[in-house]
C-alpha cells in the first residue's frame, strides 16, 4: 500500500511531477519518457498504474489514495497562481470534481492565456468529459505555444500530437453525426484499419502514445478498446483479449466491432497450437531403482500369501 501510494504522491505533484498531457508547471515530465525516449510500459504495469488513477474518483471505498488526493486539493483551496490553480485542477478532475476542475483550469486560462500548461492542461480536461470541440480549439492554441526550452518536448510530441488528432476525429464525429452515444468504430489515431486483411502495421510507438494518452483519460472506454487493437495487431493477443473483455464487460462499452474483435481474438487464441512437452522415456536406471526397492516387498507378500494357504490346507 505504501508503494501505491508513493505513485499517487508523483501523479498528483506532492512528491514529484504530473503524468503528461496533465503537466505540474513548474516539473513537466512525461510518466512514461521520464529518462528518454517514449516507451510503452509492460501489460501487467500499466493496468496497475491506471487503475492507481481511476480509483482516486471513487468516493467508496475510500482508499489511501483517495484520501491523499483529497489532502492536496484542500491544501491548494486558496490556489492564486497559474500553476496553483492548474494543480487543484488536475486533482479535482482525477477526484471527478468535473465542474470544479474546469472552473480551476478555466482561471488559471485567464490568468495568462499564452501559458502554454494552462491551454494544454484545460483542453485536455475538455477531451476528458466529452468536450471534444473545446478541446481541439484549446488544444490547437497550445501547439503554438510550446516553450523551446522544454526539456521533454521531443518525447512529447508524438503523443500531443496524438492527443490533437483524437480531438479532431470527436469533434468532427460529434458534428456530423450528432445523437449517437456510443461510436460504432474504434477511434482511427494512426491512419489505419487496424486488423483488416492487408492494414499496414501499426507505428512503433503506437502502444505507448495510447498508454500515456490513457493515464491522462482513463474513463475512456473507446480508446481503451482502440489499445486492445493495437495488441491484438501485434500479436500480444492475451493482453488484447483482457482489454475488449473489460471493455464489454466491466466498462459496459458495446459496439458490433467491438463484439466481433473479441470473437476473432478467441478464435485466435484457441487456434493457437498447443506447446508439445518433452518427450518422455523411462530411464533404465529408474527401472532398476523400481526393482530393487519393489522387488523384495513382492517377494514377502507372496510368501506371506503363500503361508497363509499352507495353513487353510492343513485346518
Amino acid at each position: 500500500m505504501r508503494q501505491l501510494l508513493t505513485i499517487l504522491l508523483a501523479f498528483l505533484g506532492l512528491g514529484g511531477s504530473l503524468c503528461a498531457g496533465l503537466y505540474d508547471p513548474d516539473q513537466p515530465v512525461l510518466d512514461l519518457a521520464k529518462e528518454g525516449p517514449l516507451q510503452a510500459l509492460p501489460f501487467d504495469l500499466f493496468r496497475g498504474r491506471m487503475a492507481d488513477v481511476m480509483v482516486v474518483g471513487l468516493a467508496t471505498p475510500e482508499t489511501p489514495l483517495r484520501k491523499a488526493a483529497l489532502e492536496t486539493r484542500d491544501k491548494l483551496k486558496g490556489a492564486k497562481t497559474p500553476a496553483e490553480l492548474i494543480r487543484r485542477g488536475i486533482v479535482r478532475l482525477k477526484l471527478r470534481e468535473v465542474d470544479g476542475a474546469l472552473a480551476d483550469l478555466q482561471q488559471a486560462y485567464g490568468r495568462n492565456p499564452r501559458n502554454y500548461w494552462a491551454v494544454n492542461v484545460l483542453g485536455t480536461a475538455y477531451l476528458a468529459t466529452g468536450q471534444a470541440s473545446e478541446a481541439a480549439r484549446y488544444l490547437e492554441a497550445a501547439g503554438d505555444l510550446v516553450p523551446a526550452d522544454w526539456p521533454a518536448r521531443a518525447a512529447a510530441a508524438p503523443v500531443e500530437a496524438a492527443l490533437l488528432k483524437l480531438a479532431r476525429l470527436r469533434q468532427r464525429e460529434q458534428l456530423t453525426r450528432p445523437g449517437r452515444r456510443t461510436p460504432e468504430a474504434v477511434d482511427d489515431l494512426f491512419g489505419t484499419q487496424l486488423n483488416a486483411p492487408g492494414a499496414a502495421k501499426p507505428p512503433a510507438d503506437a502502444i505507448a502514445i495510447v498508454q500515456q494518452m490513457l493515464l491522462w483519460l482513463p474513463d475512456d472506454a473507446r480508446l481503451y478498446w482502440l489499445l486492445g487493437e493495437l495488441y491484438r495487431a501485434t500479436d500480444d493477443l492475451d493482453s488484447a483479449i483482457i482489454i475488449l473483455n473489460e471493455c464489454l464487460d466491466s466498462r459496459r462499452f458495446d459496439t458490433k466491432e467491438l463484439r466481433e474483435s473479441r470473437q476473432a481474438v478467441l478464435a485466435a487464441i484457441a487456434a493457437r497450437p498447443v506447446p508439445a512437452g518433452p518427450e518422455w522415456k523411462p530411464s533404465e536406471t529408474r527401472w532398476w531403482l523400481v526393482a530393487v526397492v519393489a522387488g523384495p516387498v513382492l517377494l514377502v507378500l507372496i510368501w506371506l500369501q503363500v503361508r497363509q494357504i499352507a495353513r487353510r490346507i492343513k485346518v
